[in-house]
């Protein structure tokens, strides 16, 4: 389906609504068929939840008057309907129900809040925290005449989750895992970070603020920053979609390939969903091994105070934390402020026993400080528009020591800061019915500084200079339209369709090699989904007590490479009221990041010793050009899920899920690391090695590069970057420094290292004529230099 077809469905569809708006604007007192019920005393709001999903009901509240601490409903159990549910469960509770229209009720107090608070000495009102996933039909309904006069103009909210654009829509073909901020609580885990690396769904061998590489994914691996991401199937923290509110946010680390949800204070979260289903088809690009969606507090009135120390027994690491939270409610709308401060200290390798050989100073964990904060407000607007701000700003300092050992050690001093800040705002419209329009407008921000010190002082490196800085920024717009299309007794059919519009800018100024590049692309994406919960338990059909279908299409158009259409189909089936199968697939992918798209516009010469076998010249050296394959393009992925859970009715708090996935992921973009690898493994590399006759051969090819529109390639006599091994040569490696800054003039040495066969290798960037360099290098070592291979990544 090309994306004038899916306007076209869209456009269509539109019409439709508008000749059923008359009649979907009366709303009307339903009769609502007996379904099978199960719910376990609870808290009342996770009861309501569980009711609304069992029951397909849309259930709308008031939070400030679902707050009451202690207030837990009796268990429900048997063919019920909607009414007789709500009757057993609302019992001895202080509220009552009043549905708007068959498949939405309103639950209400049924006396003033100071009085449900005073008959019980040891309730009290608490936070009310919003159950929301996402902006959702915040809305004034009106009363009808049996209300009473406080309820009338109350400020509502739709249980709503996330995996859908749909409200009220429970895609249990794809289940989402919910945890709430008392769950969270509970595990005594003090930051959102190390809640994330708790969970069995994420894999650990990500980007965490305790490594500098992931084991794990494609692209650029690399975590300069410190930072932690989500590495949803062990896909790689690029493979993972990460949400604020339902809402993309700017990536960070130095090649623009995670969101770091270390800057996310867990003293502004609500909830965190958890997706492990591709889900392009709803978001788009990234949403391959799942989804991460962080839900901020709201409607939470006064103020909370929170301080948090950590040590470890063998010493190092101390965490500090503290926080504060205000918060104001109103009638018609709330706002919400939160700050949080971390600390935490390095552990040195002379602190823990298995890395007591490390030289020292070396840090087998950084230090870093962080200080973050999120501002929300919504406000209600008359009785059918709600308007709501989301911000969230946060800076993150780092330092990381390492220590390169031998006869004379070297110290290299990594240190970054990480300023973010994203803001979103728009409106929610009740049109008629339960159809909503949703618009918002995004922008979000990540700046990343990184600096290098060595000690002792290279020659002719001034340390503490910043060698990288980068910029990556999104502005984004959506659209979207969703409610009830089509019910008949306890069938429905629910339907969204949307539009959204990004840009994204990525700039990189590798000042070390006095290299800047920016680049940038815009995406547009329309989308449209179905819901139907085609039969439920008052069809009395034998072995379905319940069925479900769902459907949704998303078409991504990149102005960088072109268009992508993901497809998504699942379908829940409950033969009994205890055992239910379910099955999904789906089509996701990932656009390539900036800094991958760099390697298509640049060309980079690297100095390749001998040591590393090479074609035509096996212990000889090398100068290679490495750039980027012209035609890159989305990883795609192709993704089946099929589970089922029983619920014994002799164990009503007890579900056995199993599940199986099939994850078939193609057109992965990586990266050779290091770039040497290429020789060292021709059976894999062999076929983008190719090599120059001589000299006049690399500068013809050199010269047609440089000719292709926006490509950009580094002249032999420019900035490029060299691994020289000096192991033999007699001289300290501050002597080779000194000889190369003198007679080649080389600049931004970077320190020693150890290549093939354990030889001491000193690493450099060098701005230098190449003859200079040739009369230098065979001078240390008697070598001589040639440009002729060329190796495509």
């Amino acid at each position: 389906m090309t994306t004038a077809r899916l306007w076209i469905a869209i456009s269509a569809f539109a019409v439709y609504c508008t000749c059923v708006q008359a009649q979907n604007a009366a709303p009307a007192q339903p009769t609502p068929p007996k379904v099978a019920v199960n719910i376990e005393a609870q808290p009342i709001r996770a009861a309501l939840k569980a009711l609304g999903e069992q029951t397909g009901l849309q259930i709308l509240y008031r939070t400030e008057e679902l707050s009451i601490n202690g207030v837990t409903t009796p268990r429900i159990a048997g063919e019920l309907s909607a009414q007789e549910a709500l009757d057993r469960l609302l019992v001895n509770t202080g509220l009552k129900y009043e549905f708007i229209n068959k498949h939405t009720v309103r639950i209400s107090a049924a006396r003033p809040l100071s009085s449900i608070a005073a008959s019980d000495p040891q309730s009290r009102l608490a936070q009310a925290n919003s159950p929301s996933s996402q902006h959702a039909d915040n809305t004034n309904v009106p009363t009808s005449p049996s209300s009473t006069s406080e309820l009338d103009k109350t400020h509502l909210e739709e249980i709503v989750v996330t995996g859908t654009h749909i409200r009220g829509a429970t895609d249990l073909a794809s289940p989402v895992l919910v945890y709430t901020r008392a769950e969270i609580d509970q595990t005594g885990l003090g930051t959102v970070q190390g809640f994330i690396q708790s969970l069995p769904q994420n894999f650990n061998g990500g980007a965490s603020d305790s490594t500098v590489s992931s084991i794990a994914g494609g692209g650029n691996a690399a975590n300069a920053v410190g930072g932690t991401g989500v590495n949803l199937r062990g896909l790689g923290n690029d493979a993972t979609l990460v949400l604020i509110n339902g809402q993309r946010v700017a990536p960070g680390n130095t090649s623009g390939n995670f969101v770091d949800i270390s800057l996310i204070p867990l003293s502004a979260v609500e909830r965190v969903d958890i997706l492990t289903d591709g889900s392009s088809a709803v978001y788009g690009s990234d949403a391959v091994g799942g989804v991460v969606n962080i839900i901020l507090r709201k409607d939470f009135n006064g103020e909370e105070t929170s301080a948090r120390i950590d040590t470890l027994a063998r010493g190092g690491g101390e965490q500090k934390q503290i926080g504060q939270t205000v918060g104001r409610t109103w009638g018609s709308g709330s706002a919400l402020a939160v700050f949080q401060f971390e600390d935490a200290n390095n552990i040195r390798s002379d602190q823990r026993s298995f890395t007591t050989a490390l030289p020292v100073p070396t840090d087998i964990y950084p230090s870093s400080k962080r200080y973050s904060g999120v501002l929300t407000a919504h406000q209600a607007l008359g009785d059918s528009i709600d308007v709501f701000l989301d911000t969230e700003l946060g800076r993150d300092t780092g330092l990381h020591n390492v220590t390169l050992g031998g006869s004379e050690p070297q110290t290299e001093i990594l240190s970054n800061a990480t300023n973010s800040v994203s803001a979103n705002t728009g409106l929610t419209w009740h049109l008629f019915g339960d159809w909503h329009l949703e618009g918002n407008a995004l922008f979000s921000q990540v700046y990343t500084n990184a600096t290098e010190i060595f000690l002792p002082v290279i020659p002719g490196y001034t340390n503490g200079t910043p060698y990288l800085h980068n910029l990556e920024t999104i502005k984004e717009g959506d659209l979207k339209l969703d409610g009830t299309l089509w019910t008949s007794g306890g069938s429905s059919l629910k339907a969204a369709v949307g539009a959204s519009y990004r840009q994204e800018a990525f700039s990189q100024d590798a000042v070390y090699a006095d290299f800047n590049q920016v680049t940038s692309r815009h995406v547009h994406a329309v989308f449209a989904e179905l819901y139907a919960p085609l039969i439920t338990a008052a069809s009395d059909i034998p072995f379905v007590k319940r069925l479900d279908l769902s459907a949704a299409i998303r078409d991504d158009d990149y102005s960088d490479f072109g268009s992508k259409l993901d497809p998504k189909f699942g379908i829940y089936w409950a033969p009994t009221d205890e055992l239910g199968l379910r099955a999904s697939y789906s089509s996701s992918f990932r656009a390539p990041n900036a800094n991958e798209f760099f390697d298509t516009t640049s060309a980079n010469f690297v100095y390749v010793e001998g040591g590393y076998p090479q074609p035509g010249d096996p212990n000889g050296n090398a100068n290679v050009i490495f750039f980027g394959n012209q035609k890159i393009g989305p990883e795609t992925s192709h993704n089946l899920s099929v589970g089922l859970d029983f619920k014994p009715t002799a164990l009503p708090s007890t579900v056995f899920s199993l599940n199986y996935y099939r994850l078939i992921y193609s057109n992965r973009i990586i990266e050779i690391a290091p770039i040497q690898n290429a020789f060292l493994n021709p059976q894999i590399y062999g076929p983008l090695i190719q090599q120059f006759p001589n000299d006049a051969a690399v500068a013809a090819f050199v010269a047609g590069l440089n000719q292709v529109p926006g490509f950009r390639c580094q002249p032999p006599d420019g900035a490029f970057y060299a691994w020289v091994n000096i192991e033999n040569t007699g001289l300290s490696a501050e002597e080779v420094q000194k000889l190369l800054l003198e007679e080649a003039g080389v600049a931004g040495i970077a320190g020693a290292a150890f290549g093939p066969g354990g030889k001491k290798y000193l690493r450099f960037s060098l701005v230098s004529a190449r003859n200079l360099l040739e009369e230098a290098l065979e001078r240390i070592q008697r070598v001589s230099v040639h440009w002729r291979a060329a190796v495509l990544r």
